[in-house]
């Protein structure tokens, strides 16, 4: 099977699985002619040569018959079921057994039971059930039961789709000649079938071959009558086509026409284009069947089902469990090293493949090794660019700031200019893109990516890319300030994770929502969210990290800090990638200065500075500053503390991030108000408050607000002045308890109060006093003793 390399080493990856002793079933989808067939045939002869019994049938076929075993005309669920019974049962010990049926979505309904039988109940442990099917024509039935096996994971699908150009020819050989097999290729849109049919008839003229309009007439005599006579009319008009026009040759009003157009669009006949009000053929060729071979038909009441865009050989690794790896790998890279050409198309789709379930695997080196074979061997600047996004991607789990840049940028240049037709096939390629832009600070071109991923995701039925890619958005808006939009995309991200099944998303999706309810303040969701991750596998020192952080910013400091050192590996944070190190540096120096441990917090914000050098990113070298502006504030060092605040503000800002720029702010207020700068701690902590309530950070803004409001009422004490006769009575009360050694929480419970309560008002506290730690605070307090 020219150009379905990766898709035959996949289906052999499934029997090596199954002869081990795992049962697993595959659905090959895809349009008539598209090889669906000859799939399913490289999987019989794979599993024959491995001792398995192979027992092949074709829906409907022989209604007295069902998998080669005598049933009895009209046999009912019951007796179907017993024929598996008898397969099994007369199979040797352990012996391993393919079932295949073909022409799936002609499947009666109870052959369609027997199928979701075998999915939900595997017969066997050494038990493969191969199907294809159309899935346009399938019934609803077969449809849900397909979905609910792929939500479980007990069912992989391969989406065979249009061979590329180079393939193509490959196909026809040297036997046509030039411009008949340019022309052939041209109008197959890259259908195997059609593609041989069209190049045995080079004089056909402006119809379609007879073979090819006999294998569309299902498709073509199941429109609605008026739709018929308005797709003959557009293909006379031309391709692509106006709306007016199409519906003037019918004639038609032209509203009527267009709601015409969306049938045709829905059943994927034809296509919108990016130029309002005008259509394309979905083939070429069907265009040339439709030309008075489209016939006004029966209305059908058939399900129709949008048919996801071509998986790509990425797509197709990159669902397989990590366990699968090396045997993915080994079975790709024989068939590499099997290819004739080594420079072709399908070489390079087979790197990108290997080097996808690499970067899957977490092997991020060995992912960047093989996607530069990739980019270096590509031909086709599509693939490059592909390659490219593959290598952006694993240069940003890594940490590879420089190597991410420069791949971010080529994958940038190659892929965005594409149509969405083209696009569609490469969605993988298009979030991994984003995602690895959120890594070094590109909010902007990261958010394009990941809603172009979403829109084409949607749109093309490739439904288990959205938990990625709208936890890719989460992150990115929550970066940017859009917390609201964050929360959203956060709680889609696990809706579509708990729907695939899949644990290793869902982990990501929860830690993604987690985050943004941190910094949104809401602590009551981000605490519920952590518990959520509990039990679950792939939890990453990220994820965990971020579980920490709740606790940190409910006031838990002592355990919120052990609790991060515990996720990123102790104090050196070696299991957090070092870009990502400077942010979770200064987190634990705050911490630890609100703790009182002033020398750990010192280790921490020189670690943050170490893990900034050199990266080039703004947003990091932000974190680093305000981590020193912290310690020199807690040594009394104000005036350059709060200088340097305010430069990590800076960075911040120009790094898109408003709220952890407005945090730099407010620790500049409050250095400033220390300092004896009234009127200045007052303006930054209005700007920082202004811009955490935009942002909806509710939490953050409600302590700048607090510290405002102390500054305005005389914070810093003055000569002379108590904590008693500063502080509220309730105030009074709270730093009392701190200076006894309680924690937030702790003071909470006696008080009868919430942690963010108890934080409120130590905010306030602070400000009023002008200090900025809790040892502060407690010997500020011993004094009125």
């Amino acid at each position: 099977m020219v150009g379905r390399e990766v898709e035959q080493a996949f289906a052999d990856i499934l029997v090596a699985e199954v002869a081990a002793g795992s049962p697993r079933a595959l659905a090959v989808r895809g349009e008539p002619g598209i090889g669906k067939t000859l799939l399913l045939e490289h999987l019989a002869a794979t599993a024959e040569a491995a001792g398995f019994l192979v027992r092949t049938d074709r829906a409907p076929g022989d209604q007295a018959r069902l998998f080669g075993v005598p049933v009895g005309a009209g046999a009912g669920r019951h007796r179907r079921h017993q024929v598996v019974s008898r397969l099994l049962a007369g199979l040797p010990e352990g012996a391993p057994l393919l079932l295949v049926l073909d022409d799936a979505h002609r499947a009666d309904p109870a052959t369609v039971e027997l199928v979701g039988h075998l999915l939900r109940h595997p017969p066997g442990a050494r038990v493969l059930l191969g199907l294809a099917l159309r899935p346009r024509y399938a019934s609803p039935a077969l449809l849900r039961t397909l979905h609910a096996a792929q939500r479980c994971r007990s069912l992989d699908t391969v989406e065979l789709g249009p061979l590329p150009a180079e393939d193509a020819a490959a196909l026809l050989g040297g036997t046509v000649a030039e411009a008949d097999r340019a022309r052939a290729i041209a109008e197959s849109g890259g259908n195997p079938f059609y593609l041989h049919q069209l190049a045995r008839t080079p004089g056909h003229g402006t119809g379609a071959p007879p073979a090819i309009v006999a294998s569309l007439r299902e498709e073509l005599c199941d429109l609605p009558a008026a739709a018929a006579l308005l797709l003959s009319a557009a293909a006379a008009v031309g391709d692509p086509f106006d709306a007016g026009s199409a519906a003037a040759g019918v004639p038609l009003p032209e509203g009527e026409a267009l709601d015409l157009l969306d049938e045709l669009c829905r059943r994927e006949v034809v296509r919108g284009t990016e130029v309002p009000r005008r259509f394309a053929f979905r083939h070429p060729v069907l265009r040339r069947a439709a030309r008075g071979a489209a016939r006004p038909g029966v209305r059908g009441g058939g399900f129709v089902h949008p048919v996801p865009a071509r998986r790509t050989p990425a797509r197709v690794t990159a669902e397989r469990r990590p366990h699968r790896g090396p045997d993915a790998v080994r079975l790709l890279t024989q068939a590499l090293a099997a290819l004739p050409d080594p420079l072709s198309a399908t070489a390079s789709r087979l790197r990108l493949a290997i080097a996808t379930v690499h970067l899957w695997g977490s092997d991020h080196e060995e992912a960047s090794r093989w996607a530069g074979r990739a980019r270096v061997a590509a031909g086709d600047p599509v693939l490059r660019g592909v390659a490219a996004a593959l290598l952006a991607g694993a240069g940003g789990r890594s940490g590879a700031v420089a190597e991410t840049r420069t791949a971010a940028d080529e994958a940038s240049a190659l892929l965005d200019p594409l149509p969405d037709d083209v696009i569609a096939a490469h969605v993988d390629a298009v979030a991994l893109l984003g995602w690895s832009e959120t890594t070094i600070e590109r909010p902007g071109p990261a958010c394009a990516h990941l809603r172009r991923a979403l829109a084409l995701a949607g749109r093309t039925g490739q439904a288990y890319l959205l938990p990625e890619i709208h936890t890719g958005l989460a992150a990115v808006l929550t970066w940017t300030g859009a917390l609201a939009d964050a929360a959203r995309a956060g709680d889609e991200a696990i809706a579509c994770a708990r729907s695939t099944g899949v644990a290793d998303s869902r982990v990501r999706a929860l830690g993604s929502r987690c985050a943004a309810a941190v910094v949104a303040g809401d602590l009551t969701v981000a605490t519920r969210l952590g518990e959520q991750t509990r039990g679950l596998t792939g939890a990453t020192p990220e994820v965990m990290a971020t579980v920490a952080e709740v606790r940190l910013a409910a006031g838990d400091h002592d355990a919120g800090i052990a609790a991060l050192q515990d996720a990123g590996g102790g104090p050196d944070l070696p299991r957090i990638v070092r870009s990502r190190r400077p942010y979770w540096f200064a987190l634990l120096t705050e911490a630890a200065i609100r703790a009182g441990r002033r020398v750990d917090a010192t280790g921490w914000a020189e670690r943050a500075e170490l893990a900034a050098a050199g990266l080039g990113l703004a947003g990091r070298t932000g974190w680093a500053l305000r981590a020193a502006a912290a310690v020199r504030n807690a040594h009394r060092e104000h005036a350059p503390a709060a200088g340097t605040a305010l430069r990590s503000a800076e960075l911040l800002e120009r790094a898109g991030n408003p709220v952890e720029a407005a945090r730099s702010r407010t620790l500049a207020g409050i250095a400033l108000g220390a300092a004896g700068q009234r009127s200045r701690a007052a303006a930054e902590m209005t700007a920082a408050a202004a811009v955490l309530a935009r942002c909806g950070a509710t939490g953050l803004g409600a302590q700048a607000d607090a510290l405002l409001r102390g500054i305005r009422c005389g914070g810093g004490g003055g000569a002379g002045s108590s904590a008693r006769d500063v502080l509220s009575p309730r105030e009074h009360q709270i730093a009392q308890l701190v200076a006894s050694g309680h924690t937030n929480r702790e003071i909470a419970e006696e008080l009868m109060l919430s942690v963010k309560t108890v934080e409120t008002h130590l905010g306030r506290a602070f400000a009023k006093l002008g200090v900025s730690t809790r040892s502060a605070l407690a010997a500020q307090v011993r004094t009125d003793r």
